[in-house]
């Protein structure tokens, strides 16, 4: 961000507890045969309950049902300390077991929702920050979200407003000079697109290859003229391609934006 001008173990002890019907429901388990690649899928679902006990033994798990079933297994884990405590949740071939004493409502099988994300306000404007990490200049408050496996970045820069000029094209021009121009090498008079936010605010848009030595990069500079303040962000991309990625990922936080 650049600122304005600037990891076997031994064995287990063997332990026997009461299984409890409603904890098979919905679990699957998968027996993998010694010296052959076949699979022998065991499923227990809501239809098939069963009562009995389990047995804990050197890291192996043995049920054995009512009806006579019989279903073992080893484990990859136990979870809550030790089970002959507390049996009411293990680890079976990754898949939790957990005691239930009624049936999963639907409500339970849905994930939360996402907490919402808290504005931030940040001198004259207030917005739904992008993704990534922050960091603050005296002049600047940067986002930097990084993909490693696609070998992108996103850099969002949001300036601190100053005087505007008399049109939103000399506001753009100065702002385009004093911050993308100030830190690289880019086009002196890129082509400008006019755009409006999704609550009606007006900026106008450019973009060039930003160099610096003999590293080349893409800058976009969105440009707000907001009355007697005009106010920048700066979208810093790897290169041309991965730009509209870039905007997509900072939409969230153009369509919130507002005068504060």
């Amino acid at each position: 961000m650049a600122g304005r001008g600037h990891k076997r173990r031994a064995a287990h002890p063997t332990t026997t507890a009461p299984l409890r019907p409603a904890a098979l429901l919905g679990v699957v388990v998968t027996d993998v045969m010694t010296g052959s690649r076949a699979r022998r899928i065991v499923e227990f679902n809501a239809r098939r309950p069963g009562s009995g006990s389990y047995d804990v033994r050197d890291f192996s798990l043995v049920l054995r049902f009512g009806d006579g079933r019989v279903a073992r297994r080893s484990l990859t884990g136990i979870v809550r300390g030790d089970p002959r405590k507390d049996a009411s949740a293990i680890f079976v071939v990754e898949q939790l077991w957990q005691k239930r004493t009624k049936p999963l409502s639907a409500v339970a099988l849905t994930p939360p929702p996402a907490a919402p994300v808290a504005e931030l306000q940040f001198d004259v404007v207030a917005f739904t920050p992008p993704p990534g990490k922050v960091s603050r200049l005296p002049d600047t408050i940067g986002f930097t979200s990084m993909d490693k496996a696609a070998n992108t970045f996103c850099a969002t820069s949001v300036f601190n407003s100053v005087p505007s000029a008399a049109t939103p094209a000399e506001d753009f021009a100065l702002e385009w000079k004093d911050t993308l121009g100030h830190a690289y090498r880019v086009a002196p008079d890129p082509p400008r697109v006019p755009c409006t936010t999704a609550s009606g605010l007006t900026y106008t848009m450019g973009a060039s290859v930003a160099a610096k030595g003999t590293r080349e990069w893409y800058g976009q500079l969105l440009v707000f003229s907001l009355g007697m303040r005009r106010l920048s962000i700066q979208v810093i991309s790897p290169d041309a391609t991965s730009a509209p990625a870039c905007l997509a990922q900072i939409s969230p936080m153009l369509a919130s934006l507002r005068i504060r």
